[in-house]
């Protein structure tokens, strides 16, 4: 699992936003870039209930800061390594979002550790559990396995 960074850093109290630019936004879990006159300002955004909450991460210019931010970036894109589990399609034209039970349903079934690391940075665990509650297309055998290895 990715670990998010804390940082002691603050952010001055009067400032003006001139960029608000979200880099990557999933139900569950997002980065936020922020643009404080001239400076990139990175936040962990997620849901608390029904509101959005965002906890402060540090500046972009932080090395660690931006290896996160490369981190989650990259997991939106299907790594060409688990190309072979869609051998069916075109790998890159699905679409990670629209096709979520799809992904799921393949890697949980035909993935190895590697994949399945990469679903869980993707994917909220409710998402990935609904999968495994409701899929037809997953053998007894799979869905068995990967609900005690998710503790259900």
């Amino acid at each position: 699992m990715i670990q998010l960074l804390r940082s002691t850093k603050e952010i001055p109290k009067k400032f003006s936003i001139d960029l608000y630019h979200i880099v990557w936004y999933n139900k569950s879990v997002g980065i936020v870039i922020k643009t404080v006159n001239g400076r990139k300002y990175a936040y962990h955004a997620y849901r608390a209930g029904k509101k959005v909450a965002q906890r402060y991460l540090g500046a972009l210019a932080d090395a660690k800061v931006s290896a996160l931010v490369d981190v989650f970036r990259c997991s939106r894109v299907m790594p060409s390594t688990h190309y072979g589990l869609f051998w069916d399609v075109d790998p890159g034209r699905i679409n990670i979002n629209r096709n979520a039970n799809y992904i799921i349903e393949r890697v949980l079934e035909l993935g190895k550790l590697e994949a399945a690391e990469w679903l869980q940075r993707v994917y909220p665990i409710n998402k990935i559990l609904g999968v495994l509650h409701t899929s037809r297309r997953l053998s007894r055998k799979s869905a068995i396995f990967w609900l005690t290895w998710f503790g259900q």
